[in-house]
């Protein structure tokens, strides 16, 4: 079958509703504008029984296949690559949106795979409750991207990444048969968890349409704080400071790097304070009794006693607590002004995050001097995201630092750590997986994807390619 009678079997199969032969550009858009392949074709299931159609038409006509959720994802995951245009189809998720239960007792949620988390977060509150995941791409990420990415967030260091809280999933395999351990329990004995391998596969495996999540209870109060420090070595003490009452929500490091830009292009949004110092953390406590505010109160005391934070300011009402999150939130834009970040998404032990910060500091002002380290770090799970912006606006053309891209995962890994903490392999860092996993391991999850998709037609060119 040639590519017009393909599409015009695609079209005839699916109807208009379900099947564009001509997608919108943002379809094969990654994050930052980069455009790759245009695909074959864009197909919207509205249900798992559309899924299951459209995987095995694809399947038996030899047609590679790209599961989409919300596209906030930064790794090219969830779009075709260049070598991929005319080939695939993408298949984007989101008219699977269906809350299907809410369960107040058990604290679960049995969603679609493509509704949004705000979604999830506006039918769990109804009933008292709180999705415990927390991303700043909440009105468009889709919790089956979540879950194919293993999101993690600010919060995760608390409640887990999405592993932790899937308690069961539902999901196409390749030859379109149905995979589902969609049950409400949190313990679960039968032999390997295939379902678990969905988590973490970014659609190499199959496409995950439903889910189990846990719940839990949000607090009723919080405190909200910025914490100026001298060096990168104090946040680890500082964050077990802050964590000793087990009622620490986030604790989120940033360099004044990065603050400056976002102080350069909103003023009145960042505090002198967070200039007068390298360091900013921005922290927040909850709890649901009155005497949350003293116990934080006297935590701060102690910690610009004990020399750990050098000043610090603490929200007296929701519009402080709102523009220090906003601090945090805007903090990306503001370095995109200077151009495309090179990112980096590592995560190493909390023990070794200062001299991560610090090391790896010291090479980008070696390797890559007109490249300026921007790094930011979800402290409590070690994720750092150790981001380069151009050191002078319209240096657009500046030649990717690919060595100090591979000379900061070397250096996560001689710490203990790991150079994908959060932001997944997808197409972009293909390489470096396999340059980084040791052979047994790769050799084993290229026998899980070959057993799983002998054909090969789930997100092809991806992670394992």
């Amino acid at each position: 079958m040639d590519a017009a009678a393909a599409r015009d079997a695609l079209l005839a199969a699916f109807g208009p509703a379900r099947c564009e032969l001509e997608p919108a550009v943002e379809h094969y858009t990654a994050y930052g504008g980069i455009v790759g392949g245009r695909p074959f074709a864009l197909l919207r299931p509205r249900s798992v029984e559309d899924v299951v159609a459209m995987v095995r038409h694809c399947a038996a006509a030899g047609i590679g296949m790209v599961p989409q959720g919300g596209l906030t994802g930064l790794a090219g995951g969830a779009v075709p690559t260049l070598a991929q245009a005319g080939r695939v189809v993408v298949i984007a998720m989101g008219g699977l949106d269906r809350v299907r239960e809410v369960d107040p007792v058990g604290r679960t949620a049995t969603v679609d795979a493509g509704c949004t988390l705000d979604a999830v977060e506006a039918a769990v509150s109804a009933h008292g409750l709180t999705f415990p995941l927390r991303l700043g791409s909440s009105g468009s990420a889709e919790i089956g991207g979540i879950i194919a990415s293993n999101a993690g967030g600010i919060q995760a260091w608390r409640h887990g990444s999405a592993r932790q809280l899937v308690l069961g999933l539902e999901a196409v395999f390749a030859d379109g048969s149905i995979w589902s351990s969609l049950r409400a329990v949190r313990k679960a004995a039968l032999g390997p968890d295939i379902g678990g391998l969905f988590i973490g596969s970014e659609g190499i495996l199959g496409i995950v349409t439903g889910a189990v999540l846990a719940l839990a209870l949000p607090a009723s109060g919080s405190r909200t704080a910025l914490l100026a420090l001298a060096d990168a070595d104090a946040a680890a003490p500082l964050f077990r400071l802050s964590a000793a009452g087990g009622e620490l929500e986030a604790f989120e490091l940033m360099s004044r790097n990065g603050l400056g830009l976002l102080a350069a292009a909103e003023p009145e949004l960042a505090p002198a304070m967070v200039l007068d110092h390298p360091w900013t953390v921005l922290a927040e406590w909850s709890a649901s009794d009155d005497g949350l505010g003293e116990r934080v109160e006297a935590l701060l005391a102690r910690a610009l006693e004990d020399g750990l934070a050098a000043d610090g300011l603490m929200a007296r009402h929701e519009r402080d607590r709102t523009r220090f999150w906003q601090i945090r939130g805007r903090h990306g834009a503001a370095c995109r002004r200077r151009g495309q970040p090179v990112q980096h998404d590592v995560a190493v032990p909390l023990a070794a995050l200062g001299g991560f910060l610090n090391a790896a500091t010291s090479l980008a002002h070696r390797l890559t001097p007109d490249w300026l380290p921007v790094p930011i770090a979800h402290v409590g799970d070690g994720n750092i995201h150790f981001d380069l912006v151009p050191a002078a606006t319209g240096a657009a053309d500046l030649a990717p630092p690919g060595e100090l891209s591979a000379a900061l995962h070397d250096l996560a890994g001689e710490m203990g750590g790991v150079f994908s903490a959060e932001h997944g392999i997808g197409a972009s860092k293909v390489a470096e997986l396999r340059r980084l996993t040791p052979p047994a391991n790769y050799a084993a999850m290229r026998a899980v994807k070959a057993a799983l998709d002998p054909k090969g037609l789930m997100n092809p060119l991806k992670v394992l390619a």
